[in-house]
C-alpha cells in the first residue's frame, strides 16, 4: 500500500509540469498572434495615412488602400 502511495506521489508532479509547459507554449502562441494582429493594424493605419502621390509611388490606388484598411486584424 505504501508503495502505491509513493508511486502516485512520484508521478503526480509530471502531469503538472507537462500542463505548465503546455500553458507556457499556449501563452507564447497567443502573445505572438496578438503581436501579429497589432502589427497588421498599425501597418494598415499607416497605409491609410499616405497621400495619393506616395501611394502611386508604391503602386497602390486609394481604393486598394481602403479595401485593405477595412480588414480586421486577423484577416490577411
Amino acid at each position: 500500500m505504501s508503495n502505491a502511495v509513493a508511486t502516485s506521489a512520484a508521478t503526480s508532479g509530471r502531469p503538472t509540469a507537462g500542463l505548465a509547459a503546455r500553458l507556457r507554449r499556449w501563452a507564447a502562441a497567443v502573445a505572438a498572434t496578438m503581436h501579429t494582429w497589432d502589427a497588421r493594424a498599425r501597418q494598415r493605419h499607416h497605409l491609410r495615412s499616405l497621400d495619393d502621390h506616395m501611394l502611386k509611388d508604391i503602386g497602390l490606388t486609394r481604393g486598394e488602400v481602403i479595401f485593405e484598411s477595412r480588414k480586421l486584424p486577423w484577416q490577411c
